[in-house]
C-alpha cells in the first residue's frame, strides 16, 4: 500500500496489511454482498458476473439506498434469522427507487496529490461507519 493511504487506513483503524487481488468468479459467488467504488467497476463486475447482479452496488448506492429504503429492507440479525445476503436482495428489490447519480462514485486517489487522498479516505470512511450503522439491527431499530 502507498504510504497515503496507509496513513489514512491506520488513523480510521483500517488493516494495513491490504492487499489488492484479481477478482474471481468463486470470490464473487461466495461474496453476500459485493461493493464497488464506481459505476463503471459495477457494470463491468457485472458484465463479467451476470449471477451477481443482484447483490452488486457501489459503496455509495448500497449505503444511500439502506438509509432511504431501510425500513423496507432489515438488517442481518441472528433474532430473524436475516443474513446479509438477505439484506442485499431485499435491498435490490428497491434500488429502482433511488436515481443512481456521478455522486455514486468515489473518485479515484491514486497517483493523485495529499489532499486527494485525505478527501477520498475520508468519504470512505465516513460511507463505512455510515454502512455500518444501517447493518446494525439495534441501531436501526433506535432511528426508525
Amino acid at each position: 500500500m502507498e504510504p497515503e493511504p496507509l496513513a489514512i487506513t491506520l488513523r480510521h483503524g483500517g488493516d494495513p496489511a491490504h492487499s489488492a487481488t484479481q477478482i474471481s468468479a468463486q470470490a464473487v459467488r461466495s461474496a453476500s454482498l459485493v461493493l464497488t467504488m464506481t459505476r463503471a467497476q459495477r457494470g463491468e463486475l457485472t458484465q463479467e458476473f451476470p449471477f451477481a447482479l443482484k447483490r452488486t452496488f457501489t459503496l455509495v448506492e448500497f449505503t444511500r439506498l439502506l438509509a432511504e429504503v431501510g425500513d423496507q429492507v432489515r438488517a442481518p440479525s441472528v433474532d430473524s434469522g436475516e443474513v446479509l445476503f438477505d439484506t442485499a436482495m431485499a435491498a435490490s428489490r428497491h434500488r429502482g427507487m433511488i436515481a443512481a447519480t456521478p455522486t455514486d462514485d468515489i473518485e479515484d486517489p491514486y497517483r493523485r496529490s495529499l489532499e486527494t487522498h485525505e478527501r477520498v479516505g475520508e468519504r470512505i470512511a465516513n460511507l463505512v461507519v455510515n454502512l455500518a450503522g444501517e447493518l446494525s439491527p439495534d441501531r436501526r431499530q433506535t432511528l426508525r
